[in-house]
């Protein structure tokens, strides 16, 4: 994809916290695309996939095109509350993130023990 058929030529530099993740495709959406073609279109192999070269790039940031969309798959064995968010300021604070839980509450690992909690920190003089 060259950067000419990004509108604007801008492309949101996403990032998840705890995983990396495979990425399979990297696209703009066509007009009237709606995420559940994309879905289609991957399995049946009318989405040209990234990996035509080889086993698919691990990352844990990726740019997703401004209208455009990121195809990737996660193992989730990590449990725990994770972020997913977009690397510019503004977009972040405008909402552009999401937390992805994975697992139950009860699949978390115990805090260990003397762990500092939020309020805990005291700076020295």
């Amino acid at each position: 994809m060259l950067t000419a058929e990004i509108p604007n030529g801008l492309t949101h530099p996403f990032h998840l916290h705890g995983y990396e993740f495979a990425v399979l495709a990297v696209g703009l959406f066509k007009r009237g695309q709606t995420p559940e073609d994309v879905q289609r279109e991957l399995r049946s192999g009318e989405l040209k996939r990234n990996n035509k070269n080889g086993p698919p790039t691990f990352k844990d940031t990726i740019a997703i095109p401004s209208t455009g969309f990121a195809v990737v798959r996660i193992k989730a064995d990590n449990p725990g509350y994770w972020y997913f968010h977009c690397h510019f300021l503004y977009h972040l604070v405008s909402g552009m993130s999401v937390v992805l839980q994975v697992g139950e509450h009860h699949d978390n690992p115990p805090v260990p023990r003397g762990f500092p909690k939020c309020g805990d920190y005291v700076p020295s003089d």
